[in-house]
């Protein structure tokens, strides 16, 4: 596939620079914005996603992480001599969560202290996994964004990749039973 970088105005923004790829974008780029606001940073399939910059017209600035659009804030802010709980309700809500030395962060849900449903694991060597964790463990439907730009995506059962579908099969109960015969 071949990168693109586009220059174009739209009715939603005033000008949209980036990199297209696939028809998203992709890559570094910067969003001006009709109201005065201007994000430059990093996209993928299309939304704000990795490091950015929001600067809104009222002055207020949002540096750091993105995923999926949304802003979860400057994860890279934090002390390494910062550990544990250091932002938000760690033990049953959302909240980030530091590991010592250095091992990575957690960015999501919490239930009984321990990762549990949505969230997002920044590991030390700098790829990340955005997804479903059950439990402190990766389980169910996520990515793992890779160091070198790869991509796994699909599910996970106990931290172990397991394909593009998951590996329990569902049976339908009505396709076991026997339908009465019509009678004359």
């Amino acid at each position: 596939m071949q990168k693109w970088e586009w220059h174009i105005c739209l009715s939603r923004w005033r000008h949209l620079q980036r990199q297209f790829f696939n028809g998203r974008a992709e890559g570094w780029g910067q969003y001006d914005y009709f109201n005065g606001d201007q994000y430059i940073g990093e996209f993928k399939k299309g939304l704000r996603d990795g490091k950015g910059t929001l600067n809104l017209k009222n002055g207020t600035r949002l540096q750091g992480d993105w995923i999926a659009d949304e802003y979860i804030g400057n994860t890279d802010a934090f002390q390494s001599s910062a550990v544990g709980c250091v932002q938000g309700n760690c033990q049953s809500g959302e909240g980030i969560y530091v590991y010592p030395e250095g091992q990575g962060k957690y960015v999501g849900t919490f239930l009984s202290g321990v990762p549990h449903g949505e969230g997002t694991v920044f590991y030390k060597n700098g790829s990340r996994y955005q997804g479903q964790l059950e439990k402190g463990q990766l389980n169910g439907y996520g990515s793992l964004y890779h160091t070198d730009g790869r991509l796994t995506e699909g599910f996970w059962n106990n931290g172990k990749f397991t394909g593009k579908r998951p590996t329990q099969q569902v049976f339908c109960s009505r396709c076991q039973q026997r339908y009465p015969t019509r009678r004359s």
